[in-house]
């Protein structure tokens, strides 16, 4: 690893488990963290089992971020402030709280104020 950290979004670890050039290459030599709410998205859908065994292995080889005091206060205030969903909140939240870049398709995150935002176009 060369000391980039990036968390990713879950439509970014879905591009990236799918092999798409453009996430593979952002990603390529960074640490990569993901929020505990990530990985429930991941999971939670209908998965068949070569699926769920890629994923799992991705969990295991990425930095899982679980909530603490300043996420869920921070993702509370995020969800105020922009008024965007509560899970997309915390991700936020979470990419402060490990000062990493968010890297995702979702364009709400431009409008949080102090988050570094890099957005992936597919």
């Amino acid at each position: 690893m060369n000391g980039i950290r990036l968390l990713l979004d879950t439509n970014a670890v879905i591009y990236l488990l799918q092999g798409n050039k453009n996430v593979t290459d952002l990603v390529n030599n960074a640490s990569i963290y993901v929020s505990a709410i990530t990985v429930t998205e991941l999971l939670s859908k209908q998965l068949k089992t070569t699926e769920e065994k890629l994923i799992n292995l991705f969990i295991e080889d990425v930095y899982v971020v679980h909530t603490n005091d300043f996420i869920v206060r921070e993702g509370a205030s995020l969800r105020r402030k922009e008024k965007i969903k509560t899970p997309d909140a915390l991700v936020a939240a979470t990419a402060l709280f490990v000062e990493a870049p968010l890297v995702s398709a979702d364009k709400i995150f431009k409008k949080v104020e102090g988050l570094s935002f890099i957005e992936l176009t597919i």
